[in-house]
Parts: C-alpha cells; structure tokens; sequence
C-alpha cells in the first residue's frame, strides 16, 4: 500500500481526535473565563501608601485619608 492511501486512510481519525481536543480546549477557556471574569480589572482608584508588608509578596494599603483597607491582602504585582 503507498504511503499516500494509508495517511488518507487514517485522515478520519485525526479530524475526529483534533475535533474533541479542539472543543476541550474550547470549554477549558470558557470555564477559565467564566470563573476569572474580572480579576485583571482595576480595583483601586487614587493613590495609595504601603501601611504593611504581610510577606510573601502580600501587604496592606492605606489611603490619603488614612483609611487602611479593611480587604483581604493585595500582592504584589
């Protein structure tokens, strides 16, 4: 058999593998942005002092005002 009629034999079965990886793929960055939907937004307006480094690249922010934030730990980007 030439090489040509085996690779036209297996052709089917490659559409189907690359169809099922391509529609995995598909779902995996639809979940990823469903469950991340607005994590790279901007949280904070204005400017904002370190009030303290908690470690492990997290810290506290304090405002002008003096107000220090009452969130959970910011890290560090």
């Amino acid at each position: 058999m030439r090489r040509i009629d085996v690779l036209l034999g297996d052709l089917p079965v490659v559409q189907r593998e690359v169809r099922e990886k391509t529609t995995k793929a598909q779902q995996f960055c639809s979940n990823l942005e469903e469950t991340h939907k607005g994590k790279l937004e901007e949280r904070l307006e204005g400017l904002f002092f370190i009030h303290d480094v908690l470690g492990k690249g997290a810290y506290k922010l304090r405002t002008l005002g003096d107000k220090v934030g009452n969130k959970e730990p910011m890290g560090i980007i």
